[in-house]
C-alpha cells in the first residue's frame, strides 16, 4: 500500500467515525473538512492529494446543499 493510499483509508476511517458520532447534521461537512485537513500532513504529493480530495467533498457538499434548496423550493412552490 502506498502512502497515499494509507493516508486515504485513515481519512476515511476518520470521517466516518466523525459523521457517525456527530448527530448535527450541519456540522458534518465541517467534520470531514475537519478531518482532512487534521490528516493532509506527510509529504508534498500526499498533501496535494489530499487538498484534492477536501476540495472535491466540499465541491460536492455544496453542490447537494444547492439541490436540497432548489427541491425544497420547487416543493413549496416558488
Amino acid at each position: 500500500m502506498n502512502k497515499f493510499d494509507e493516508v486515504f483509508n485513515q481519512i476515511m476511517t476518520e470521517t466516518y467515525t466523525s459523521m457517525s458520532s456527530n448527530k448535527d447534521e450541519e456540522e458534518k461537512p465541517d467534520a470531514v473538512m475537519d478531518t482532512a485537513k487534521k490528516l493532509a500532513t506527510g509529504n508534498d504529493e500526499v498533501k496535494d492529494a489530499t487538498d484534492d480530495l477536501a476540495d472535491e467533498v466540499e465541491d460536492a457538499i455544496t453542490d447537494r446543499k444547492k439541490q436540497v434548496q432548489q427541491a425544497a423550493k420547487s416543493a413549496l412552490g416558488n
